[in-house]
């Protein structure tokens, strides 16, 4: 569990593939849960999710607002609970390596990431 200042808790996310393939379309399921304090910042936040490859460069990401737009955050109201599904599809070529998914929200109109204990993100798996 990662909490935010803002209001916002990932509580979770779906079991992820044990391997990664190239080509493939991953789905990844995130769970977010709306904290007490979520009405005082009533902001939307875009959720980012990105796969890094070896050398930390990004291999594939995706930007949206949770739920493809349904579901902004500053409408989450105290203690509900949002699955965001996002596809993220990698490219044809995925040389050996490690890869690590990593996601985080951040404000659109400014770029600023909201704060993590990792930083400005939170790792979600690593592959070998």
């Amino acid at each position: 569990q990662v909490s935010v200042e803002q209001g916002i808790r990932l509580r979770g996310v779906e079991p992820l593939p044990p391997e990664l393939e190239a080509g493939q379309s991953l789905d990844v399921t995130l769970i977010w849960e709306a904290l007490p304090q979520i009405t005082q910042d009533a902001r939307d936040y875009t959720v980012f999710l990105q796969l890094l490859g070896p050398d930390n460069a990004v291999i594939a990401q995706n930007d949206s607002q949770p739920q493809q737009g349904q579901a902004p955050t500053a409408t989450w109201t105290p203690g509900e609970v949002i699955r965001d599904t996002t596809t993220l599809t990698l490219p044809d070529s995925l040389p050996a390596g490690q890869y690590r998914l990593i996601a985080g929200l951040y404000h659109f109109d400014t770029g600023e990431r909201l704060l993590t204990p990792e930083g400005d993100f939170v790792t979600l798996k690593v592959w070998e």
